[in-house]
């Protein structure tokens, strides 16, 4: 899964991001799968995508899963809030994008998070979070958009 980025992006070996760094704060994420770095940036700022896999507790139903692992992010994003939250279209029967946007070091960032759940009788959920300047994310939502259906390819 996310073998592959598009062009003018770079997979980051989680366990290489410089210590300190915001990189190395994303890549210490539970169930860290991918980090994939956008390799031109503008403003001291270089968009990423995050890949992570969780097992879907036996108690839940998906759609309970995927509202908690919205809430999750609300919590874990350091000043985000979640402004939408809209159904997503995949071959996953579940599947659902939310959006956030923060301040982080006086910079408006927006992230957008495509979560949903595979497999059974194991359930999987899977994240593809993608974060971006907020005045770039029309540019910015549709690299992420080409990501996820490579992601989709490789399942």
């Amino acid at each position: 899964m996310m073998d592959m980025l598009p062009d003018g992006w770079a997979l980051i070996d989680p366990g290489e991001a410089r210590s300190g760094s915001p990189l190395a704060d994303i890549s210490a994420t539970p169930g860290i799968q991918r980090v994939g770095v956008a390799v031109q940036g503008s403003d001291d700022w270089h968009d990423t995508v995050v890949l992570t896999s969780t097992d879907v507790p036996d108690d839940m139903t998906d759609r309970q899963w995927l509202s908690a692992a919205v809430d999750e992010s609300s919590r874990t994003l350091p000043g985000s809030y979640v402004v939408d939250v809209t159904p997503w279209s995949m071959d996953a029967d579940t599947a659902i994008v939310a959006t956030l946007v923060s301040i982080v070091d006086g910079r408006s960032l927006t992230t957008f998070q495509w979560t949903w759940v595979a497999g059974e009788p194991r359930r999987v959920s899977y994240c593809l979070t993608g974060t971006c300047r907020t005045e770039d994310c029309g540019l910015a939502l549709d690299t992420f958009v080409d990501i996820l259906g490579m992601i989709g390819e490789g399942q």
